[in-house]
């Protein structure tokens, strides 16, 4: 298996759609390299980082 995923399988991965993928992209949040024919190519190590400096904690407190 290759270490390089495209956009589809990056989305997957991540939990998120393509576009997502693309804006955060644009934004510089995720790296990528292009194939020849300009299609986008992400690392798996990449990912897996992005996702841990993403993920969100939620706290639910109920006041009376």
């Amino acid at each position: 298996m290759s270490n390089l995923l495209t956009i589809s399988e990056a989305a997957e991965l991540l939990g998120v759609s393509t576009k997502t993928i693309r804006r955060w992209e644009a934004e510089g949040r995720l790296n990528s390299s292009r194939t020849e024919g300009g299609h986008r190519r992400f690392t798996v190590s990449d990912l897996i980082g992005n996702k841990q400096d993403n993920s969100l904690t939620v706290a639910y407190a109920r006041v009376s």
